[in-house]
């Protein structure tokens, strides 16, 4: 069996989870000349649809970490609306500079169960969505020349491999799903933010509209950018995407919390992959 599709599919708020995709969708195609079809399923109307992957494709598959998990709103379209048929896939994680704890194991047992054969991993640093402090402008061109470097060692396998036979894959000795970090403030007390919500400078906000669009959840209204009208995950899509700077949080502990993983986590983390029979 030959390869005849490849996919990039991702969930990436702030844009560097697609960045990393799209390095390593371009990178394959270089060496597999297949085409390439781009599913980004961060936006609710992409979260509508059902998408079925044939045995003849191989998907990438990225997400940003959110508390050391997948992200528990973004779950349940991986969980059913992503569907393979024995179809070969990566597991691209990105997270910012804290840990990626189980989110890793957790997408390659859920890929696993919906159809994938999981044959490479990898958990990528890149700047955090709360602060520029953190994993500042990664993805550079060092992480993304590690992942091309990974890429061609799993170029290798898919080569010398028959793709119709079983192939080792990534198997993970998880059996229970842990909870979702829990936030800490800036004294190590839990910061409780939860029902934070972005606030507007209303002397900035010129009613573009580009906050709403971004959203991730559709918890912006349309009709005014001002009102929150659904549930806030505090991807701070709306903060990064608006040009005026008219979007911000203040919420006491979600600004403590940020505070506390400034002074943690400020050393860089090393990017990890993972091959099949090496998790």
């Amino acid at each position: 069996m030959k390869l005849k599709a490849l996919y990039g599919v991702y969930y990436s708020a702030c844009g560097n989870t697609r960045k990393v995709i799209e390095t390593a969708a371009e990178t394959l195609q270089q060496y597999l000349h297949l085409p390439i079809t781009y599913i980004d399923f961060t936006l609710p109307a992409m979260r509508k649809e059902t998408y079925v992957f044939p045995k003849d494709a191989l998907v990438l598959f990225g997400s940003s970490v959110y508390a050391g998990r997948l992200p528990n709103k973004m779950l349940p379209f991986l969980q059913n609306h992503l569907q393979g048929d024995n179809t070969l896939a990566l597991a691209i994680l990105t997270y910012g500079n804290r840990s990626y704890d189980q989110a890793v194991d957790e997408a390659i047992q859920e890929l696993h169960l919906h159809g994938f054969r999981v044959i490479g991993a990898a958990a990528m640093s890149c700047q955090h969505a709360f602060t520029e402090k953190l994993a500042t402008f990664r993805p550079n061109e060092e992480d993304k020349e590690a992942l091309r470097q990974f890429l061609m060692q799993l170029m290798h396998t898919l080569l010398e491999n028959d793709l119709s036979k079983d192939m080792a894959v990534l198997t993970t000795k998880m059996t229970t799903k842990r909870s979702y970090y829990k936030p800490l403030k800036e004294d190590g007390t839990p910061a409780h933010f939860l029902k934070a919500t972005p606030k507007t400078r209303l002397d900035l906000c010129t009613k573009c509209g580009i906050c709403a669009t971004h959203c991730p959840m559709g918890a912006i209204s349309f009709e005014n950018f001002y009102e929150i009208i659904g549930t806030c995950i505090k991807c701070q899509a709306c903060v990064q995407s608006c040009l005026a700077k008219a979007k911000y949080f203040d919420d006491a502990d979600f600004l403590s919390h940020v505070a506390m993983l400034e002074k943690n986590y400020q050393k860089p983390k090393e990017n990890t992959f993972w091959l099949a029979n090496t998790l």
